[in-house]
């Protein structure tokens, strides 16, 4: 909520954390918050100084609907608009970064959505390899084994650099495939990560290549049917 009696949003409106998107009751004063510097275009993660709520009554407000922004505010809300270009030249115009209340906008302004962030972090948290794995397991990955495991597939005759980049970023985190048997998941899990290379229908052109996950180790699923 901001400052100011008729300057505000209503209460399902959300702020980005570092613990997500939440709403003014989920928020703790101090822990930081994603902000705009409108001068410079960049975002940066400040320190959230206070949150005011105010006593709920009819106002006139303002509701903005479409693929970008939902929102619905009061007249007095302030936006950082990307607004009407400026010329340059005779062929030549710039945008132009102004402020608008909700009640002055104009067709031409730009609501600002998104914002490079200046303030991210210079050391990595993770390694590039499980990162990597990580998306190749969202876009190419299934759950399988009741939730317990997840295999990702791709064809060897079609990408085989995806497949020798998927190989490339197991070995780095877990070392060599091993032949570990399906035993494992019931018997005992190894101390160190486990992952196991199948080649299933390789003759064909929907030949795929899958890797297990299990919570605790990695292998290879064996039973990733040709064309998943």
């Amino acid at each position: 909520m901001e400052s100011g009696e008729l300057n505000c949003v209503d209460e399902t409106t959300e702020i980005m954390t570092l613990r997500g998107w939440r709403s003014y009751n989920e928020l703790v004063v101090g822990e930081p918050v994603l902000t705009l510097d409108h001068e410079t275009g960049l975002s940066y993660w400040e320190p959230l100084l206070r949150i005011n709520v105010l006593p709920a009554r009819r106002r006139p407000m303002l509701s903005i609907e479409n693929m970008r922004v939902s929102s619905l505010t009061t007249l007095e809300h302030r936006w950082p608009v990307i607004g009407a270009t400026r010329r340059r030249s005779r062929d030549q115009r710039t945008p132009v970064r102004a402020w608008r209340t909700s009640q002055t906008l104009v067709t031409e302004d730009r609501l600002i959505a998104a914002a490079h962030c200046a303030s991210l972090p210079i050391e990595p948290k993770y390694q590039d390899a499980l990162v990597e794995l990580v998306a190749w397991a969202w876009t190419e990955g299934c759950i399988t084994n009741r939730g317990k495991a997840v295999s990702i597939a791709q064809s060897w005759r079609v990408h085989p650099e995806y497949c020798a980049a998927i190989r490339a970023a197991f070995t780095t985190l877990y070392g060599p495939a091993r032949n570990e048997t399906r035993s494992l998941l019931r018997t005992g899990i190894p101390a160190a990560g486990v992952w196991r290379l199948a080649h299933v229908g390789a003759a064909g052109p929907s030949a795929s290549v899958a890797w297990r996950a299990s919570p605790a180790y990695r292998r290879c699923s064996p039973d990733c049917r040709a064309g998943r």
